[in-house]
């Protein structure tokens, strides 16, 4: 019988490897481009359309409670929402469970997205190796949600990297035949 650390592994690395190569050649331009009008994007911090916490000069826009609807985003805040939940995982899945938004980087070109994306994803997915199936259950206490257990966070992560890594692709399907 195979255990869930095992099943999520071979989830992870089945994702890892669906999604990596759809996002070879990712163009700057692909990575900024707009194909709605008012959509959220990541932008210096002068240029940002909603205010947030500046990384290193840039913005993630982004409002809690989100509008409703909430805008279109593009392929930069999709690849920044992903390296920063994938970092914020990590920490509390398997480190001190403390990490902030704030805390984490906001890529500022095509290649740096795809590059944080990939290293935050095999870090966990490499220390989700370490793991025995008892240790699914250890719950923490995050700071901005509902207690959840480290099993709940590795669910989590698989849907968040499918869910996103998919609309990415498309997007990209989208440029390319629209000739944007």
């Amino acid at each position: 019988m195979i255990d869930a650390v095992t099943l999520a592994c071979g989830n992870i690395d089945w994702t890892f490897r669906r999604l990596r190569p759809r996002f070879e050649g990712l163009s700057d331009d692909e990575f900024f481009w707009e194909p709605a009008p008012g959509c959220w994007s990541v932008r210096p911090a002068g240029l940002a359309t909603v205010p947030g916490p500046p990384w290193d000069g840039w913005v993630q826009e982004v409002a809690f409670p989100a509008p409703d609807p909430p805008p279109f985003t593009t392929i930069a805040w999709r690849f920044t929402h992903l390296v920063r939940l994938n970092a914020m995982y990590f920490d509390y899945a398997f480190g001190a469970a403390t990490l902030e938004f704030a805390d984490c980087p906001i890529p500022t070109s095509a290649a740096r997205g795809v590059a944080l994306w990939a290293e935050g994803y095999r870090a966990f997915a490499d220390a989700l190796r370490d793991l025995s199936p008892s240790d699914l259950d250890r719950h923490y206490e995050p700071h901005w949600a509902q207690p959840r257990t480290v099993g709940d966070q590795i669910s989590i992560f698989i849907a968040e990297n499918s869910h996103h890594g998919a609309e990415i692709a498309l997007l990209r399907d989208l440029y390319r035949s629209t000739g944007a």
